[in-house]
């Protein structure tokens, strides 16, 4: 019985560390590493990557 149940502790800390890392084990990028993959991809001028830079560095 109390085999049972460390099994089934052990299922919803795996689904739980699954959830937050997500199905390939990465952990999610914030928001500064995403402002800089836009940058490099042309997607954002120079100006607008400061800007927001900034602004998220003040929140």
């Amino acid at each position: 019985m109390w085999l049972f149940w460390i099994l089934v502790i052990l299922a919803l800390v795996w689904l739980g560390a699954t959830f937050v890392r997500g199905p390939s084990g990465q952990t999610s990028k914030s928001a500064i590493e995403i402002l800089d993959e836009g940058f490099a991809r042309g997607k954002i001028d120079r100006g607008e990557l400061e800007n927001t830079s900034e602004a998220l560095r003040r929140a």
